[in-house]
C-alpha cells in the first residue's frame, strides 16, 4: 500500500477553487489532466450522471450490470464438469473460462498438455463496457493508465463531497480535476476498499484493477473476473486519430478539434475548399450548373434551381421543395455522414462541426489574430485553451497576446484565413462550413472571420469554404 502524502502537492489551497463546485447532473466529457501520454479521463463513471455518482457495477468483460455476481453466472464460462482433473482440490469453477486465456497454469480448459487458449490479454471493444456503452474511442483503462494518473497528478481525499454523503478521491492536474467516488463492495458493505477495473488480464481468472480506501491507501492490484467493480473510461486519442491530431481545448462539451483543415497536413495550410455537402475540393465557386445537390432544368432563372436534398420549409413557395404552396421537401437539415467532407476524407472518427460547436469555440476560447503564424506568411486566428474565465470569448491582436501570457507553447489550434474562395481575400478573411443547413434551403451556416470580427452566418451552399473537423465522441 502507498499513501498520498509522498506525492507532489500542487497548490492544494487552490483545491477550494477547483473542486468545491456543485457537481450536479452532467454530460460525460474527456478531461485533460496534462498526462505525458495525452490520455484523457472521463469526468464520471459508466452508468453515472454526476461526477460523484457511483454508476453501475460490472464483471470483467461484461457490458451490463446484473442482480448478483459469481462464477456461476459469469459470461465467459464453458458449461461442463471437471472430470479431466483427478485432484478434487483443483476443481475450481474458473477453470472453465472460455475466453481471454493466457499461459499461466498447466491446467484449465485452455490447456491440453500444452497451452491451447486464445492468448487474449486485453478486452475486445465489444467486451469493453466503456466502449459499448459510450461509443467512440472511449475504453477502459490499463493498469499503466492508472499508474500514470497516480504518478502525474496531485491527489486529495474529500469526505462527504458537497453534502452528498459520498467520499471522493480527487485527481488534480493541468488546472483540472476528476473525482473517483468511493463506495464499498457491492456485496460486502464492511469492505473499505473501492475498486475500478482495467481492461487487462493479470492471470486467466483475474484482471488488473485500481483500489483505494478512505484511509488514504491505494494500490494497483487484481481481482477475480466475476467480481463486481466500477469502471472509469478513458479516451486515449488526444493525439493521433486516423493519422490526424485531436486537441482538447478545455471546452465544456469535451469536444476535441483537429489541428489541420481537410486537404492539408499542416496547421497553417488552408487545405481544400468544399461546397457544402460535397466531399471533393473544388477550385471555383459551385453554382446551380455544377453543384451536387441541384437537379438541372432549362432556363437561367434562380427559381429553376431545384435543390434535390437538404430542404427546409423556408417560405420559398415558388421553389421545387413546395407544391401548390405546401412544403414537400425532405426536411434534412444536418449533413449525412456520406456528404460530410470530414468523415469521408478522414474516417468515421471525424465530422464537420455544427454551428453550436463553433459558437462554443468562440465563447470558451481565447482568440488571437496573427498575420504570420509560427513564422509563416499565413494570417488567421490562434484559438487558445483559455487559462481563466476572464479570457473566454476574448479576441486580441498578436502584439497584445503577451499581455495575457499566451504563447504557441500553450494548447491551441490555428484557423488560417484562407479567404472566401473564389473571391480571394486570402490572409484577410476565413470561412469554415458547419454541417447545418440555415433557415434557407439555398444556404448553410459557416464560421466567418476577419481581423475585426468572428461570427457565424449563412452563405450560399455552392461557395468553396474550408472544413475543420471535430473528433466524434
Amino acid at each position: 500500500m502507498r499513501n498520498y502524502s509522498h506525492l507532489k502537492s500542487i497548490a492544494i489551497i487552490a483545491l477550494s477553487l477547483l473542486v468545491w463546485v456543485s457537481c450536479k447532473k452532467i454530460d460525460k466529457k474527456a478531461v485533460d489532466l496534462g498526462l505525458p501520454s495525452g490520455t484523457l479521463w472521463a469526468n464520471c463513471n459508466v452508468g453515472a450522471d454526476t461526477c460523484w455518482g457511483i454508476g453501475d457495477y460490472f464483471a470483467w468483460g461484461e457490458t451490463a450490470d446484473k442482480e448478483y455476481y459469481s462464477w456461476s453466472n459469469y459470461k465467459y464460462m464453458e458449461p461442463g464438469d471437471f472430470d479431466y482433473l483427478s485432484d478434487p482440490e483443483m476443481k475450481k469453477e474458473y477453470l472453465q473460462i472460455n475466453k481471454y486465456q493466457i499461459p499461466d497454469w498447466n491446467y484449465g480448459i485452455w490447456y491440453d498438455v500444452k497451452f491451447i487458449g486464445d492468448g487474449k490479454k486485453i478486452l475486445d471493444s465489444i467486451d469493453d463496457a466503456a466502449s459499448t456503452q459510450w461509443g467512440g474511442d472511449w475504453c477502459m483503462p490499463t493498469a499503466d493508465d492508472f499508474q500514470e494518473l497516480i504518478d502525474n497528478c496531485a491527489m486529495e481525499w474529500i469526505y462527504n463531497y458537497d453534502s452528498t454523503g459520498v467520499d471522493v478521491l480527487v485527481f488534480i492536474g493541468n488546472g483540472d480535476t476528476i473525482f473517483f467516488p468511493h463506495m464499498s463492495h457491492c456485496y460486502d458493505s464492511g469492505m473499505d476498499f473501492c475498486c475500478y477495473w482495467s481492461r487487462v488480464l493479470y492471470r486467466t481468472e483475474r484482471a488488473w484493477c485500481f483500489s483505494f480506501a478512505s484511509a488514504g491507501d491505494f494500490v494497483i492490484t487484481n481481482s477475480e473476473r466475476w467480481d463486481c467493480l466500477l469502471i472509469r473510461p478513458i479516451c486515449p486519442n488526444r493525439g493521433d486519430v486516423n493519422g490526424h491530431e485531436a486537441v482538447n481545448l478545455g471546452l465544456p462539451s469535451g469536444n476535441l478539434w483537429a489541428t489541420c483543415n481537410v486537404g492539408s497536413n499542416k496547421p497553417y495550410e488552408y487545405g481544400g475548399n468544399f461546397a457544402w455537402g460535397e466531399i471533393d475540393s473544388v477550385e471555383e465557386l459551385s453554382n446551380y450548373e455544377s453543384y451536387k445537390f441541384i437537379t438541372h432544368t432549362d432556363g437561367e432563372s434562380r427559381f429553376n434551381e431545384k435543390y434535390n436534398k437538404y430542404q427546409i420549409a423556408d417560405g420559398e413557395t415558388r421553389r421545387s421543395w413546395y407544391y401548390v404552396g405546401d412544403f414537400v421537401g425532405d426536411w434534412i437539415t444536418i449533413l449525412d455522414s456520406n456528404d460530410d467532407a470530414a468523415t469521408v476524407n478522414w474516417g468515421e472518427n471525424w465530422e464537420m462541426p455544427t454551428d453550436v460547436q463553433f459558437k462554443e469555440l468562440m465563447n470558451e476560447c481565447f482568440w488571437v489574430w496573427t498575420k504570420q503564424y509560427d513564422s509563416t506568411q499565413q494570417a488567421g486566428y490562434i484559438v487558445f485553451k483559455a487559462k481563466n474565465d476572464s479570457d473566454k470569448g476574448k479576441r486580441v491582436m498578436e502584439n497584445e497576446s503577451q499581455l495575457y501570457n499566451y504563447s504557441l507553447s500553450d494548447t491551441h489550434i490555428f484557423l488560417p484565413a484562407g479567404g472566401e474562395r473564389p473571391f480571394g481575400y486570402v490572409n484577410f478573411y476565413g470561412s469554415y462550413w458547419t454541417k447545418n443547413l440555415s433557415e434557407k434551403t439555398e444556404k448553410a451556416f459557416c464560421l466567418s472571420f476577419g481581423e475585426v470580427k468572428v461570427t457565424t452566418e449563412d452563405w450560399s451552399r455552392g461557395a468553396g469554404f474550408s472544413v475543420r473537423p471535430v473528433y466524434k465522441h
